[in-house]
C-alpha cells in the first residue's frame, strides 16, 4: 500500500487528484483514487498572511498536477510537490539557515518531521496524532483562520512587551534618582510601584482587545 512508485502501475494514466495504490502478489495493483477539498477559508488565509507581509509556501508530497491546482486556487506561486519527509525538513531548515523564521502548518504523518524544525508549527485538531504531538499549536475547527490569527496575536503582543519595557525603564530612570536624592518617601515609593504595575498589566491587556 503506497503511492504509484511504491506499488502502482507507473503506465497507468495519472489520477486528477490524490491516488494510493495497493499491490499484493500474482494480482494487478488497484488504485484508489480520492478527491479532496480545500478548507473553506484557505484562499482568504493566504491572502491575509501575504498582506501581513508574509511569504507563503506549499510542499506536499502529492504529485505535481494535484499540487499545482491547489496553488493556483490559492493564488500562491511557490510550490513544490513530491516532496519526501526528509526533503521537507532540508526546506524549512534551508530556510532556517536564511536568517528566517519559519511557521509550518501540517496535519499528516509525514508532516511531523518538519513540524518539529520550524520555528513555529501548528496543526489542526483533525490532524494525526503525531503532528499535533509535535506541533506548538493545534486549533479547533474546519478553517484556517487561527492560523492568521495567531500571527496577528503575537505581533501584537511582541509590540506591546516593547511597550512594558519602555515604561519600565523610564519609569526605573525617574524614579531611582529621585529615591537617591531622599525625594521619594517609602509610602511614595510604594505607590509608584503598584501605580507602575498597573499601568503594564492595563497595557498588556491591549493584546486580546484589538483585531489586526
Amino acid at each position: 500500500l503506497g503511492s504509484r512508485a511504491f506499488a502502482g502501475d507507473p503506465a497507468a494514466a495519472p489520477a486528477q487528484g490524490p491516488e494510493l495504490w495497493l499491490a499484493r502478489p500474482g494480482h494487478a495493483p488497484l488504485c484508489l483514487r480520492f478527491d479532496e477539498r480545500l478548507r473553506a477559508d484557505a484562499a482568504a488565509c493566504v491572502a491575509r498572511l501575504r498582506a501581513m507581509g508574509l511569504q507563503v509556501m506549499l510542499a506536499s508530497g502529492d504529485r505535481s498536477g494535484p499540487v499545482a491546482a491547489v496553488a493556483v486556487a490559492l493564488g500562491i506561486t511557490d510550490w513544490q510537490a513530491e516532496r519526501s519527509p526528509v526533503e521537507k525538513v532540508a526546506l524549512v531548515e534551508g530556510l532556517r539557515g536564511q536568517g528566517r523564521r519559519v511557521l509550518m502548518v501540517g496535519d499528516g504523518v509525514n508532516d511531523g518531521p518538519s513540524l518539529a524544525a520550524a520555528s513555529v508549527s501548528a496543526s489542526p485538531s483533525s490532524a494525526a496524532d503525531v503532528s499535533q504531538t509535535v506541533a506548538d499549536m493545534v486549533f479547533q475547527g474546519s478553517l484556517l483562520a487561527p492560523v492568521a490569527e495567531a500571527v496577528a496575536v503575537a505581533r501584537r503582543a511582541r509590540a506591546v512587551m516593547r511597550q512594558n519595557i519602555a515604561l519600565s525603564i523610564c519609569y526605573n530612570a525617574v524614579m531611582l534618582p529621585l529615591a537617591v536624592a531622599g525625594f521619594v518617601t517609602p509610602w511614595l515609593a510604594a505607590a509608584a510601584m503598584s501605580s507602575s504595575s498597573l499601568v503594564v498589566m492595563a497595557n498588556s491587556l491591549r493584546v486580546r482587545g484589538r483585531r489586526a
